[in-house]
């Protein structure tokens, strides 16, 4: 899924969320409901792994989204 054009900063949603558009992407960072620990999606697909704090949420989904547009220019699969 891809929205618009340009980038932007980490900015606070209605839902209480953390969000930012980066390269057409939309990733969000949250905390969980029922546990001290936070997650994070690159639009709306989650990242297995949970953080301990947002920040640490925020730094791994933009180098999670860095790896897999490295990957997808080299041709390899979408999902990597």
């Amino acid at each position: 899924m891809s929205y618009g054009s340009h980038d932007t900063e980490w900015s606070d949603s209605k839902l209480g969320n953390q969000w930012r558009r980066l390269n057409q992407f939309i990733l969000i960072v949250g905390k969980h409901r029922e546990a001290a620990h936070y997650w994070a999606s690159i639009d709306h697909k989650y990242l297995d792994e949970t953080f301990e704090s947002a920040e640490a949420a925020k730094k791994a989904v933009e180098l999670e989204l860095e790896r897999r547009q490295d990957a997808w220019e080299r041709g390899l699969s979408h999902d990597t």
